[in-house]
């Protein structure tokens, strides 16, 4: 019974600790020719770059990246 509530507590922070993190987040606002623009109307794509923090916990491999975008 104890051995199972430790196992429990532990895969829990471990499951925490796998989470990567992002760092250096640039967004860059383009208009429909590709160029930087800071009008709202005139926005077309929204190009993000990043550096994902290295966690020696986390599993290698491709990840997927979730980005909520919002108005503030």
């Amino acid at each position: 019974m104890e051995l199972s509530k430790v196992k429990e507590v532990l895969s829990s922070k471990v499951e925490i600790a796998s989470i990567i993190q992002a760092k250096d987040v640039v967004t860059i606002a383009l208009n429909k020719n590709r160029k930087e623009t800071t009008r709202l109307d005139r926005i077309d794509k929204i190009r993000i770059c990043f550096t994902l923090r290295e966690n020696p916990i986390a599993k290698a491999g491709e990840k997927l990246v979730y980005l909520r975008i919002m108005r503030t």
